[in-house]
């Protein structure tokens, strides 16, 4: 009894924050990975200003009534001279240059830094950028070496990884050519041949967040959580509130159990919305049609993600709203093919006019590389067409005028070698005739009927609307 009395007493002793330590022992290191035009600016603006210790003698904007909700968490501030200098105007993007190019010592400000933040933290450390979907074979930097960097720097043993879905995706792409480049119209961001790779790289990383959390569960840096932001737009709250939930909200409520209302809002910040950064351009690229297509191949190359991600036990869906539902067995080999960027971007391309542009391009049509009975399957790859002859619908164009014509000829050609050949051998052999015959009788008997073919067209209701 007095052993008892004795343990109590000591637990009474303890400060307060040894005793919030040893509950939060096991620490997480959250990463936010973007991807590029996911509202990911006003993510990482938002765990800046809001999760970074609580002053109960602040107040104001950021006082101790905002920043209570998240107070076991924190976004490390780097506030050494020399990231000032790197990012005087944003200092909440500071984490872009573990993956960008920068100096040893500027490397090391932002790992102290994090570490500062690690040590005062309870539940762990949340940092993040846009850049850290720089993931895979057409990436121009290495995210998970930097993020293996920060794992090893702090000893982390409990790592997530959070990716915004922004659908429809079509919309994320209007979002990319936007910013990527202020001055052209969808057609020249496409067709100036200049930036054809660069274009190849933003569908290979920023456009493919699914392909980023195969490569994070692939290297073991921990659990991946997916936001869907279409199914977090959808969330219904009291008819009187003019609200739409907020993918801000939702991480920090649901990622990292931070203070929430029952609604799930992150409590004292309810009509604090992180919205995306749309830009003041309106797309005006592609017609209504057009941009259907457009969306079917972004959503195909998704398909292909879904078994390898949904068998993963690390990983794992918030807010699932459309993503994978128009997946189908039969379209694999056309889901495989939209693995490579290059792809995907030459079937965008095929819907553009690139007539002003004096040179070749190398397009697949948009409506061929979406039905795995087209002629793109069977015959070549890629359709080339002249920049002043081609633009949208070039490739069938080709087909037409060349391929065709060339395959007709030689079939041709061929019966006529045939008939000769089977003059001469007449004077050989007499049972020659009749062994051709047969041979002639069971390659013709070999072709598939219709019905064993199938019916390979695509359903109408197989293409995605777009609201």
């Amino acid at each position: 009894m007095k052993l008892l009395m004795t343990a109590f007493l000591v637990v009474l002793l303890l400060p307060s924050t040894v005793l919030v330590t040893a509950l939060y022992h096991n620490k997480t290191l959250v990463f936010f990975a973007g991807p590029h035009k996911s509202a990911s600016t006003r993510v990482e603006k938002f765990f800046y200003d809001y999760c970074n210790g609580h002053d109960r003698t602040k107040h104001g904007e950021y006082g101790k009534k905002f920043t209570f909700p998240l107070r076991f968490w924190r976004w490390p501030r780097i506030e050494t001279d020399l990231a000032r200098n790197w990012e005087p105007d944003e200092p909440y993007k500071i984490f872009q240059h573990l993956v960008k190019p920068h100096t040893a010592e500027l490397d090391r400000d932002i790992l102290n830094g994090i570490t500062t933040a690690w040590n005062k933290s309870n539940d762990g450390v949340i940092l993040g950028t846009e850049w850290f979907d720089q993931v895979g074979d057409h990436a121009q930097y290495d995210a998970v070496g930097a993020m293996k960097k920060v794992i090893d720097h702090l000893g982390a043993d409990n790592v997530t990884i959070v990716l915004n879905y922004r659908s429809p995706r079509i919309e994320q792409w209007a979002s990319v050519w936007k910013h990527d480049d202020d001055q052209s119209t969808y057609d020249e961001f496409l067709c100036d041949k200049k930036h054809h790779e660069h274009r190849v790289q933003l569908i290979g990383t920023q456009m493919n967040p699914l392909n980023a959390a195969k490569v994070f569960l692939e290297e073991k840096l921990g659990k991946v959580v997916l936001m869907d932001m279409e199914g977090i737009s959808k969330v219904e709250f009291a008819k009187h509130e003019d609200l739409e939930y907020d993918v801000a909200h939702a991480i920090a409520c649901d990622v990292m159990n931070g203070r929430c209302n029952e609604e799930g809002w992150v409590r004292n910040h309810k009509k604090q919305k992180v919205t995306v950064n749309e830009g003041t351009r309106e797309f005006e690229g592609l017609t209504e049609e057009e941009m259907i297509l457009a969306e079917k191949v972004l959503t195909s190359r998704d398909c292909l993600y879904e078994d390898v991600l949904t068998q993963d036990p690390n990983f794992e869906i918030l807010y699932k709203s459309s993503i994978w539902e128009d997946c189908d067995p039969d379209y694999q080999k056309v889901y495989e093919k939209m693995e490579d960027p290059a792809i995907v971007f030459k079937s965008l391309l095929s819907q553009t006019d690139c007539s002003a542009f004096d040179s070749e391009m190398d397009v697949i049509k948009i409506e061929d590389i979406l039905e795995p009975g087209s002629d793109y399957y069977s015959t070549a790859d890629i359709v080339t067409v002249m920049g002043k002859g081609g633009g949208r619908g070039g490739g069938g164009d080709f087909l037409e005028a060349i391929m065709f014509p060339i395959i007709l000829i030689g079939a041709f050609g061929y019966q006529v070698f045939v008939m000769l050949g089977g003059r001469l051998g007449e004077r050989n052999s007499g049972g020659l005739k009749e062994r051709h015959a047969a041979v002639m009788e069971a390659e013709m008997s070999a072709v598939m009927s219709d019905e064993e073919f199938g019916d390979l067209e695509l359903d109408e209701e197989d293409i995605p609307q777009l609201s």
